[in-house]
């Protein structure tokens, strides 16, 4: 992925010349999809794989949609893992809301595809991510894109790469979310 990209996300709306800005939990749930659609782009995933040597493509359907998937629960569950830190309860209730649109958009999942995904997929990331074990995830991704055999199938630098990638993005996600304030949830508006 072009870290460049990552590295500079914007939400919708990012004022200029003021670096932090004032959301209110409606805004934080827009502002979080939009994150996550910035940050799931199939062009720059296929160039992640390409550069990582992972099967991806046409010639490998099967891996290309594994790694897609993995993808998205790493991504979601990192800014599920953000919002935690610092947003209201509304705020992350409402982006977790959002889940099976978000799939349904993206990925063209179903329910039952949905369903699946939220049990096994984002479980498995939001575990790591809240027991702050954030370095076994590559472990996991790549275990379930490759196989739990994949310290042998691939080299120390494909490895490396995936866990920059996505030590990069994680950071772009908190990074991106503490350039705002959440107005505390009153309570007042659905």
């Amino acid at each position: 992925m072009d870290s460049s990209k990552l590295i500079n996300n914007t939400l919708p709306g990012d004022p200029e010349d003021n670096p932090t800005k004032t959301l209110t939990w409606e805004q934080a749930v827009i502002g979080a999809c939009s994150l996550f659609e910035l940050n799931i782009d199939q062009e720059e995933l296929r160039r992640m794989a390409e550069k990582a040597s992972l099967p991806y493509g046409d010639a490998h359907p099967q891996e290309t949609e594994t790694l897609r998937r993995e993808w998205y629960g790493f991504v979601h569950a990192g800014i599920i893992y953000a919002l935690l830190g610092k947003a209201p309860r509304r705020a992350i209730v409402g982006y977790i809301g959002k889940t099976k649109e978000l799939l349904a958009r993206f990925a063209g999942y179903d329910e039952e595809a949905s369903d699946a995904f939220i049990d096994n997929t984002l479980n498995g990331y939001m575990e790591l991510l809240a027991g702050n074990e954030q370095r076994k995830t590559p472990h996991l991704l790549l275990g379930r894109v490759v196989g739990s055999n994949y310290m042998e199938t691939l080299s120390k630098d494909q490895i490396a790469f995936i866990s920059g990638m996505m030590a990069i993005t994680l950071c772009n996600i908190l990074d991106t979310l503490e350039r705002y304030t959440f107005l505390p949830d009153t309570g007042d508006s659905d």
